[in-house]
């Protein structure tokens, strides 16, 4: 068999098991859910084999982002060393994984990168329809993403870019911040760990904020009006706290580096130009 058919039975003989497990996987067992989300990342990872494994795509973003990574792993102040323009600290971070992973910076471990956050971020989605919804129609809805993700190899959608950071934030923040109702135990550490998620979304693209801040909003209706009031200002100040963590730290650093005027011209000034047009 060619390697491209390989490829292709590989795809089916996942997308199939992970339609099975869907259905027939028992519910309410832990090892039944992490088996189904493992089938998750390798079905997405394998799927997108063929991008990761190809050379320079259309899209120069990309290329911006992987230089600027390695840029920052030997200079890492950002707005000093290194100008999104529109893109965030974080969505130049994060490429220091496939450099920590062994793969450099690397189209390969850029795309990886990015295939890995993907199916991160569904697995996130599933476990947040799990918790507001049983296990099956959670699985169930998350199949056309999981296939979709896998399937397409239209380059503007698979090169790395400032949303895979992004909306793996967002997604791990909603997860956190909508537990089930059954759950128990460290409420004030999940929710802190949810808010720093949603406050560090605007420091991949500063576009999904919105989204981020709708979601914290939510967060904080929800716990202000849970029938079960005990802890529930404790609650609050845990999501706020977390969701102001790196904005602070951002702060603490424009101050100490004096790049503020660097970071209102470059991000602040060049977003609002960019959603003007």
């Amino acid at each position: 068999m060619q390697p491209d058919q390989v490829h292709l039975l590989a795809i089916v003989l996942l997308l199939v098991s992970l339609l099975a497990g869907a259905c027939f996987f028992p519910t309410g067992r832990r090892t039944w859910s992490a088996l189904f989300e493992l089938l998750i990342l390798a079905t997405v990872v394998v799927g997108r084999l063929p991008v990761i494994l190809t050379d320079r795509l259309p899209n120069p973003d990309e290329s911006q982002k992987i230089v600027g990574a390695a840029t920052l792993w030997h200079h890492p102040e950002f707005w000093k060393w290194v100008d999104g323009p529109t893109a965030g600290p974080l969505s130049f971070y994060s490429l220091w994984l496939g450099k920590l992973a062994g793969l450099g910076f690397t189209y390969a471990g850029a795309r990886a990168v990015a295939a890995v956050f993907f199916a991160l971020s569904l697995i996130a989605l599933f476990r947040f329809l799990k918790n507001q919804f049983s296990e099956i129609p959670a699985r169930v809805s998350v199949l056309p993403f999981v296939a979709f993700g896998s399937l397409v190899l239209f380059w503007d959608l698979v090169q790395y870019s400032n949303e895979s950071t992004a909306l793996f934030l967002l997604c791990l923040g909603m997860c956190l911040a909508f537990p089930a109702e059954s759950a128990s135990g460290r409420h004030i550490v999940r929710l802190t760990i949810a808010g720093i998620a949603l406050g560090a979304v605007p420091f991949a693209k500063l576009q999904v904020a919105p989204m981020a801040f709708f979601a914290g909003v939510t967060a904080v209706v929800v716990a202000l009006r849970h029938p079960d009031q005990s802890g529930r200002w404790q609650k609050v100040a845990a999501l706020v706290s977390g969701a102001l963590t790196f904005a602070a730290i951002t702060a603490i650093y424009l101050t100490i580096y004096h790049l503020w005027r660097h970071f209102l011209i470059s991000y602040i000034e060049n977003n609002l130009t960019y959603i003007g047009r």
